[in-house]
């Protein structure tokens, strides 16, 4: 059953913080804004009402309105959210975001992430990765360096805004370190019996240990 009650919230928005949260209600599908302030930029989206509650959010709008201009804009997904280090190495960053808060139920949604290191000037130094899940791993980075990143939603309608933006640190690098074997048991092994060799190894990145065993 189609709902009773249409409401329509729009938010202005003043270089993408918001200013101000506006509302207007309608029983249509479509309905006449005004008045909006000449050469301002405007966030909106619908959600439906009717007496057992409320519908999910729209996709959202984001136009910037200049008086006299008469075009079609497309809703598209919200940024993605809450981008965060998950895990991290000296060479490597695990990363995870959370999914736009408007965007259409049934929407494919894919990510671009992006990241760069600040001391890489210009647009050339920023890597882009295409993923269709919210969490990516950035691999043979440099040790002890800082990387900007963030990221944004794709839909068949348009691009989200970028996310927050996110630094974040690799770790030091530390030279590999490898203790002398230990063997147990100490005592003369029998032939057909089994030994442990313990080798202890420390560094970052996380070393690797080969064994090599002479003898007859």
């Amino acid at each position: 059953m189609a709902s009773k009650l249409l409401k329509q919230l729009i938010s202005g928005l003043n270089e993408f913080h918001f200013v101000q949260g506006m509302q207007a209600q309608t029983n249509a599908t479509a309905m006449e804004l005004q008045p909006l302030t000449a050469n301002s930029t405007y966030q909106m989206f619908v959600v439906a009402m009717n007496q057992h509650g409320a519908s999910l959010p729209s996709s959202m709008i984001i136009f910037n309105y200049t008086e006299g201009e008469d075009k079609e804009v497309n809703g598209v997904p919200s940024p993605p959210h809450s981008l965060s280090v998950a895990s991290h190495s000296a060479t490597w960053l695990t990363l995870s975001w959370q999914p736009p808060q408007f965007s259409l139920p049934d929407e494919k949604l894919s990510y671009t992430l992006y990241y760069k290191s600040p001391s890489q000037g210009g647009q050339g130094n920023v890597t882009a990765i295409k993923t269709t899940v919210p969490g990516h791993s950035l691999e043979k980075l440099t040790p002890n360096t800082q990387y900007v990143i963030w990221v944004k939603a794709h839909a068949e309608k348009g691009d989200s805004l970028p996310s927050e933006t996110l630094l974040a640190w690799t770790d030091p690098a530390y030279p590999a370190y490898v203790e002398p074997p230990t063997i147990n048991p100490v005592n003369l092994v029998v032939e057909g019996s089994s030994m442990t060799i313990l080798c202890i190894a420390m560094g970052t990145p996380t070393p690797t240990i080969s064994l090599y065993i002479s003898g007859t």
